[in-house]
């Protein structure tokens, strides 16, 4: 039989899910933030699987899904336990923020985070504290991607070959196209050279992980970006029956553009002047170096750069003019990123 697990304040004896407040932080005036924290404990002895949402509260795919997992998984039937965490950045939720305002740091790349560090780097902390100490099977982190673009799981890489194998099969298990990140780093709002994700410091760790985007940021509602709430949870069931956490049969989401491959990422892409950008490349389309794969217009409408496909490689999806802010801000600036690209490995 599984033990009792506890997080924070949150204890799930075998056969029990509790919800609860697993950390709090005090913001200037004393008021405090406190991070949720779902954990679901099976009767029966298995893995354990860890899932974070929110870590970017302008993408709520993630955590519409793992509201529904919640409700859907019959806790009799699993095998095993999970730890989720619904909403990873209540801070930046307050201001419907990408990044946390309080710190300006992007909860995304700041672990492992410090018990006495800045508000985002101590729950980072508390995060990555349950992800090792619970010695995690898997840890599945979710984020989105402006429209349009292809859904797809980033995996990263380890000289440890039996998490590498176990990242990927879990990955290519959830159903969505897997990209495997090496080390590139995407140079994204709040970061800074050598900041590191989860699930590559998990990775290192020996931890199997990966990291879920799907399109839905530019999205006004949830209601909008239903389909992709459905891929999330299609795919989150998927990677647990890998895991024999429970029954049944993998199944792949229909209507679902997959690209079969071995497929590693690139970087972005960036312009070099400001103004407004046209986009005018195919999303999951081969395109050659040196393509045009946008257009940026002075503030009188004249051309004033064509932006190029560097590498023979793909087009996952579009950066916006500035993704801290809002995702439906087309204009660039020198050195502002435009879009992701991958390659053929």
């Amino acid at each position: 039989m599984n033990q009792t697990i506890t997080v924070g304040d949150v204890s799930a004896n075998p056969g029990e899910i509790k919800k609860g407040y697993a950390l709090s932080v005090e913001l200037r005036d004393g008021s405090p933030i406190r991070v949720p924290v779902i954990v679901m404990n099976g009767k029966e002895d298995g893995p354990h699987v860890v899932i974070i949402a929110g870590t970017h509260p302008t993408e709520l795919v993630g955590v519409a899904a793992v509201h529904i997992i919640a409700k859907k998984i019959n806790i009799n039937d699993l095998k095993g336990s999970i730890t989720i965490f619904p909403l990873a950045n209540p801070l930046a939720m307050q201001f419907g923020a990408y990044v946390t305002p309080h710190d300006g740091v992007n909860l995304s790349t700041a672990y492992p985070g410090s018990s006495d560090g800045s508000v985002t780097s101590r729950i980072a902390n508390l995060i990555w504290q349950t992800t090792v100490n619970s010695k995690a099977d898997l840890l599945m982190d979710f984020h989105e991607n402006v429209v349009p673009c292809l859904s797809f799981s980033i995996v990263g890489t380890t000289d440890k070959s039996e998490t590498d194998r176990i990242a990927v099969e879990a990955a290519e298990a959830f159903g969505i196209t897997v990209i495997r990140s090496g080390a590139v780093n995407f140079g994204l709002p709040g970061t800074k050279p050598g900041d590191m994700s989860i699930t590559k410091q998990a990775m290192r760790e020996g931890i199997p992980a990966f990291t879920p985007e799907f399109e839905g940021t530019s999205k006004t509602s949830l209601e909008e970006s239903e389909s992709s709430v459905s891929v999330c949870v299609n795919g989150i069931l998927n990677s647990l029956r890998y895991l024999k956490m429970l029954e049944g049969d993998i199944n792949p989401h229909p209507d679902l553009l997959v690209m079969k491959g071995n497929y590693m990422a690139h970087g972005t892409v960036r312009a070099n002047k400001g103004g407004i950008i046209h986009r005018t490349a195919p999303i999951a389309t081969k395109l050659q170096a040196g393509t045009t794969i946008a257009t940026v217009y002075d503030v009188f409408g004249d051309e004033v750069e064509s932006i190029k496909m560097p590498i023979d490689g793909y087009l996952w999806g579009w950066i916006p003019g500035n993704p801290a802010t809002d995702s439906r801000n087309w204009t660039v600036q020198s050195g502002s990123p435009v879009g992701f690209i991958f390659k053929d490995q």
